[in-house]
């Protein structure tokens, strides 16, 4: 700590008196440099709770006066320190749940998010890490990172490979960037079964036991000093491979004018299409039934139902169902997303023979 000479002034306009000129210089043990030293301590606790950015110059000064023989004298002496760059970074892993992917899929994504939370500027290497499969799990290969450029939280075309040394994320203190780890999953993954992902980013400037430190380049005064997270962090995500099937069947019932079952001319005939899932941890998304109106037929308006419940025909009702929007001269019933363990669902429409 650099330390100012500590002078007396008499306010009455006397001139100081030589033995209460007092200088501090080098190991001095007076009571004021001690008193000095303890509020420098305490101005930079306060500056790093707060994140003061790394080079920033703290000032300080102190004054003390008192009166003797009818005197006022009074003195002054000054600190500065710049705030040294505590080198912290964390990770953590984005999805909420195990990211399902069927065996054998390869380019899977699952987010991490890279934040730095240190004071001062940073960048990283990145790392992914295939953990080895444990118990009844599997290890996923083939992993690449991506930087998520357009910083959406979804992975896309456009978003740059990370290349270790290229393109190194730059952060300032307190930002963040996400990062996608793709992988691929092998064949022989079994339904439900786990794979473990580590991403570990390490800082260019300074790494190892916290309280490590070195001189700041460029910036004279200033040190880099490790912080608790060793200048090192990583995080696991989690990938789930999965399977879902469904079964499919459609029945047909005619009825006719006189009520029997002829085909005929003006006859009537009840499509009955039923979605069964057939087991598996997954669910499928977006599922979609379609159905093109049969030829020769006419499609009985409204006769549309889902589980019993009659859907509208247009794509403006807000309900699950339309004919002739989706698909030209087809119905279509969206039942979302549906996972193999879920119930039946049972799709009905009407058509009358030409």
């Amino acid at each position: 700590m650099k330390q100012a000479g500590y002078h007396m002034v008499d306010r009455r306009g006397v001139a100081p008196l030589a033995n209460l000129c007092v200088r501090f210089a080098g190991h001095a043990k007076a009571w004021l440099l001690t008193a000095l030293l303890l509020l420098g301590s305490t101005i930079a606790a306060t500056a790093s709770a707060a994140r003061v950015a790394a080079g920033t110059q703290v000032n300080n000064t102190v004054t003390v006066s008192y009166v003797q023989g009818g005197a006022t004298l009074t003195g002054t002496a000054s600190t500065s320190f710049v705030v040294d760059q505590l080198i912290d970074v964390t990770t953590t892993w984005q999805d909420a749940k195990p990211v399902q992917a069927a065996a054998g899929s390869v380019n899977q994504t699952l987010l991490f998010r890279l934040t730095n939370t240190g004071n001062g500027n940073d960048n990283y290497k990145l790392a992914p890490t295939a953990l080895p499969a444990s118990g009844t799990g599997f290890a996923v290969d083939q992993c690449r990172l991506f930087i998520d450029q357009d910083r959406n939280g979804s992975y896309s075309g456009s978003d740059p490979e990370y290349v270790p040394g290229n393109n190194d994320p730059v952060l300032a203190a307190g930002s963040y960037i996400d990062v996608f780890a793709l992988c691929a999953l092998p064949a022989t993954a079994n339904d439900a079964s786990l794979a473990t992902v580590r991403l570990t980013a390490t800082s260019n400037i300074l790494s190892g036991t916290p309280g490590n430190s070195r001189a700041a380049t460029g910036i004279p005064g200033m040190n880099v000093v490790v912080g608790m997270s060793h200048g090192r962090s990583s995080s696991d995500g989690t990938y789930q491979a999965s399977s879902v099937g469904y079964q499919f069947t459609s029945t047909q019932r005619v009825t006719d004018r006189s009520g029997g079952s002829v085909a005929t001319s003006g006859s009537r005939i009840v499509y009955t299409m039923t979605v069964t899932g057939n087991g598996g941890s997954a669910a499928g998304r977006n599922l979609i039934v379609t159905n093109p109106i049969p030829e020769h037929t006419t499609y009985d308006p409204g006769s549309l139902t889902l589980d019993g419940v009659a859907l509208g025909d247009g794509n403006t009702d807000g309900d699950a169902g339309d004919y002739n929007v989706t698909t030209a001269n087809a119905i279509a019933v969206r039942l979302g997303n549906m996972p193999g363990t879920a119930n039946p669902h049972t799709i009905t429409f009407e058509v009358t023979i030409n």
